[in-house]
């Protein structure tokens, strides 16, 4: 049965503390035959070189990169979506953007659209979604096919509200992700989102080596980091302030393994670490952030995968390109579940792993609507209403900044990959989007505008 908790920060702090001293020693017992526990861990807004073990890296990850060690990195991986809500509803369904119609801001997800965690449930599992960002929330239709829906975040007192207290923490996640998983019968698939390293950025001091070195006015908020002209100090510092914040969720991951270990769970789980989409440091025409372009800076994201079959062995790099579309019937083909029919991805290991062409994105956002698909070395950007398209050689000392001029190759290719992008839009093409029901709720609404989704 379907329960919904979301509780005040303080409040939830402490009974995740209670839980765990009191479950800490829970005995888990065996995973039934062919019933691997599973974990989805999301990280929010995690590029692709965030981590050390995918690129070269300037954040701090030894918990990720320990992970990667025993697993298979999909070097290649890229979201669906420049934000979340839409690339999360890719994640959970299988469906592309077009299919799922979440695309805008007001758009929720549907009721009948099927979701991984109707799959698990259906084969005896408990399913739990904790999530920290509320465009994943119940408001916008992602509790559907959960038994249980943990959204935290809400405001704890009243007059201004500040990011730090609508955000919370990836530590706590972990403890309130232990808790959880020591209350419910085994099997469990459990999806984690993870705000940090979403900014604003506020890290916590151990984790920022560079913070006794800068002495300006880039602290991290939203105001500081959206001023115009800055300079290239305080760009770098607001890289700096990320990467923080990405060695600090590296840590709440390892806390979270440890916890399993210790209750010898993680040996035998599936495990995917991943993220929603990237974050653009003004590499392309002096933006930063996402959901306002289909940049590979914003749609290159991590994807690691560790199942019990790969323990124990080397780390595998596959070079392939995938979608994160491609996460769903590879999670129900490694636990040995049946995919439903209609999936827009495909299984990425097993016995018949499948190969991609090139990969698809979509964005309709605040007034920019284009898609975008990727075959390595070119991409195309089209503007859908417009119909304008510009062809990029991904190979080129500045990618994606300036479009290649019209000769003949490229034309045959620009052709090629615009039959392609036809074919996708028509056969990924959906019913009108669905908007929810009443009013946003207070609290969701101050934590989308702490984040900055709302102006």
């Amino acid at each position: 049965m379907f329960r919904h908790t979301r509780l005040p920060f303080a409040a939830a702090t402490a009974l995740v503390a209670l839980a765990i001293s009191l479950l800490a020693c829970t005995d888990a017992g065996p995973v039934p035959p062919g019933q691997p526990d599973v974990l989805l861990y999301i990280i929010d807004t995690l590029r692709a070189d965030g981590l050390g073990t995918v690129a070269e890296s300037r954040a701090s990850t030894p918990h990720l990169d320990r992970l990667a060690e025993e697993s298979v990195i999909f070097e290649q991986a890229f979201a669906n979506a420049p934000w979340t809500r839409a690339s999360v509803a890719s994640i959970l369904t299988g469906l592309h953007p077009t299919r799922h119609r979440v695309q805008q801001r007001h758009d929720a997800l549907p009721g009948d659209v099927g979701r991984v965690a109707e799959q698990f449930s259906a084969a005896g599992y408990a399913t739990a979604f904790i999530t920290t960002n509320p465009n994943t929330g119940s408001f916008f239709g992602f509790a559907g096919g959960f038994d249980e829906m943990i959204e935290l975040y809400e405001r704890r007192r009243a007059g201004k509200v500040t990011s730090a207290e609508l955000a919370v923490a990836s530590d706590v996640v972990s403890d309130r992700a232990i808790a959880w998983i020591d209350s419910v019968e085994r099997p469990f698939l459990l999806v984690v989102l993870t705000i940090d390293p979403h900014a604003p950025y506020h890290p916590r001091a151990r984790f920022d080596p560079h913070a006794d070195q800068y002495r300006g006015p880039m602290d991290g908020s939203l105001a500081a980091l959206n001023r115009r002209h800055l300079g290239v100090i305080e760009k770098r510092r607001a890289r700096q302030l990320y990467d923080a914040e990405i060695a600090f969720n590296d840590d709440s991951f390892g806390r979270l393994r440890d916890a399993l270990e210790q209750r010898d769970l993680f040996d035998e789980m599936i495990t995917i670490v991943t993220s929603d989409h990237g974050e653009e440091f003004w590499e392309r025409g002096g933006t930063r952030g996402h959901g306002r372009s289909l940049s590979d800076d914003v749609l290159h994201v991590p994807l690691i995968v560790r199942s019990p079959s790969s323990r124990g062995t080397a780390p595998r790099r596959d070079v392939r390109s995938v979608e994160l579309v491609d996460i769903v019937p590879t999670i129900l083909d490694l636990a040995g579940l049946d995919l439903p029919p209609g999936l827009d991805g495909v299984p990425l290991l097993g016995e018949s792993p499948k190969q991609r062409s090139a990969t698809f994105a979509v964005m309709n956002l605040d007034g920019g609507s284009f898609a975008s698909l990727r075959r390595h070395p070119w991409k195309l950007l089209r503007e859908t209403e417009g119909g304008r398209e510009v062809l990029f050689d991904l190979r080129s000392a500045s990618p994606e900044v300036r479009a290649l001029p019209p000769t003949k190759q490229h034309e045959r290719v620009r052709a090629e990959l615009s039959a392609e992008l036809d074919a996708v839009l028509a056969r990924t093409s959906a019913a009108a989007a669905v908007r929810p029901d009443g009013e946003l709720p207070g609290d969701v609404e101050e934590s989308l505008r702490a984040l900055g989704y709302i102006e």
